[in-house]
């Protein structure tokens, strides 16, 4: 893991747990849907050299990890949108065939949790991906990407 602060981006407190299970490590910061401001202050407010890694749920909107609050971030799975439970996206899915519409929120969803570290031109922090279906969406629906990801993405393929 890379020198500083990061976020995890669980996708689901099913995922959190496990790596709260499986990782014992005083570093990770976990958080439950009522302790979750708390949680993000206290990540917030730790200095770089703790080395603070917070492990998400549903924050790949609205958070400003602008510089040195992250210099890393890992996309634990692709985050695909829960369709199963709501009804209205359900018929939604059916009306556009399942693909484009799903892919493209899909794709939202990504480029905003890669944007929570990088907030400028000048900000850099490593994205690692580790849900080879994010590669897949990336490659297929390349065209709708924007400029700053994919020339984000086509130098982390230069890299492999």
């Amino acid at each position: 893991i890379e020198k500083g602060k990061g976020l995890i981006h669980a996708h689901s407190y099913r995922f959190a747990k496990a790596i709260k299970n499986g990782v014992p490590d005083q570093r990770l910061l976990f958080h439950e849907s009522d302790s979750r401001q708390d949680i993000l202050d206290e990540f917030l407010k730790s200095p770089p050299e703790t080395g603070r890694v917070l492990v998400a749920v549903a924050m790949t909107e609205g958070l400003d990890l602008v510089g040195d609050k992250a210099t890393f971030q890992i996309l634990l799975k692709c985050p695909y949108a829960n369709y199963k439970e709501d009804l209205r996206i359900q018929r939604r899915l059916l009306e556009l065939r399942h693909n484009r519409w799903y892919n493209v929120r899909t794709l939202k969803t990504i480029i905003q949790a890669y944007g929570r570290a990088v907030r400028s031109p000048t900000d850099k922090a490593a994205f690692y991906i580790l849900d080879s279906d994010v590669n897949r969406i990336c490659k297929q629906w390349r065209r709708q990407l924007p400029k700053f990801f994919r020339e984000a993405y086509d130098a982390r393929e230069r890299l492999t």
